[in-house]
C-alpha cells in the first residue's frame, strides 16, 4: 500500500475516533446526590449507588433525550459546593435558594412559583416525635420539641431558625436523627411525610415514632445544572420540559410508587 494511503487511513481512523470520544463526553452528565437517607427521593442503596425517585425520573428524562446519566452520592453541603467548583454537571435535587442560584441554574418559574410547572417532585415536611409524646404539631414553629433535628444544609432549615427553639443540624442525615429520637425519646425530628411512612413499618422503628403529618412547609425540589456546566439553555430547558412530562405520566409515576412505596 503507498505510504500516502496508509498515512490518510491512520489520519481518516484518529479523526474518528477522536470524534467519537467527544461526541460520548458530550452527551455524558454527571450529577451529584444526597447521600442521606431521603427515601424515596434520594439515598444510597446496599450497593452504594444513587437511588430514588428523583434520580430514577432524572435518569430517564436524560436517557430519553440520549444523554448518558451518571450519579455521585455525597454529603449534601459538599454536592452543593461540587456544584460552585463545577465539578459536577448539576444536583439532583434541589429547592430554590437565592444563595444556590448564583452558582447553579434553576426552571424560570423556580423563584416565583411555590408549586414549579418544572419541578422534579414536590416535598412536604413535617414533624416526627417519639410515641410517648403528648405533643402535636399544628403551625406554631415555636413549639417544636427541643432539640429540632434536620439534616445540615437542608433548605428547611431557614425556616426552623425564624423560632426561637433551639437547633441541631446533624451531618449524618435523617436516619441518624430518627436513631436518635427513638433511643432517647425527646426532641423532635423534621422529616418528610415519605421517609417517615417507611420507617414505622420497620420493625426497628415500629411503635417509637409519631407525627400528625401537619405540613411545616411544601417545596419543590428541582434538577439544577451547575452554571459552568456545558450545556446551554435550549438543552436544560428540554431536560427540565422532560422531566415535568415524566414527572405528570401516571403510568412512570404509578410504576416508580409501585418501586419504591410498596
Amino acid at each position: 500500500m503507498p505510504i500516502y494511503k496508509a498515512s490518510w487511513m491512520v489520519a481518516f481512523l484518529l479523526s474518528t475516533i477522536i470524534s467519537t470520544l467527544v461526541t460520548a463526553a458530550e452527551t455524558d452528565i454527571t450529577f451529584c446526590s444526597d447521600n442521606n437517607y431521603w427515601y424515596p427521593f434520594t439515598y444510597v442503596d446496599e450497593n452504594g449507588e444513587a437511588a430514588g425517585v428523583h434520580v430514577d425520573i432524572v435518569k430517564q428524562a436524560g436517557q430519553n433525550l440520549g444523554y448518558n446519566v451518571n450519579f455521585k452520592p455525597m454529603l449534601w453541603q459538599e454536592c452543593l459546593d461540587s456544584a460552585r467548583g463545577n465539578l459536577v454537571h448539576g444536583v439532583v435535587t434541589a429547592s430554590y435558594k437565592n444563595e444556590r442560584a448564583e452558582y447553579m441554574n434553576y426552571p424560570a418559574d423556580a423563584v416565583s412559583s411555590k408549586r414549579s410547572a418544572s419541578r422534579v417532585t414536590q416535598v412536604e415536611y413535617i414533624v416526627v416525635v417519639s410515641a410517648d409524646s403528648t405533643y402535636e404539631f399544628k403551625g406554631d414553629l415555636n413549639t417544636l420539641p427541643e432539640p429540632v433535628r434536620v439534616a445540615k444544609g437542608y433548605s428547611i432549615v431557614s425556616t426552623l431558625r425564624e423560632s426561637d427553639r433551639k437547633i441541631y443540624e446533624s451531618k449524618t442525615g435523617e436516619l441518624r436523627n430518627i436513631e436518635k429520637l427513638a433511643k432517647l425519646k425527646n426532641g423532635s425530628v423534621i422529616t418528610t411525610p415519605e421517609v417517615y411512612q417507611h420507617l414505622i413499618n420497620d420493625p426497628k422503628f415500629k411503635g417509637l415514632l409519631k407525627s400528625n403529618l401537619y405540613p411545616i412547609s411544601s417545596k419543590s425540589y428541582h434538577l439544577t445544572f451547575a452554571k459552568g456546566a456545558p450545556l446551554d439553555s435550549n438543552q436544560e430547558n428540554a431536560i427540565w420540559n422532560e422531566v415535568a412530562r415524566l414527572r405528570d405520566d401516571p403510568k412512570f409515576m404509578g410504576a416508580l410508587t409501585e418501586k419504591y412505596l410498596r
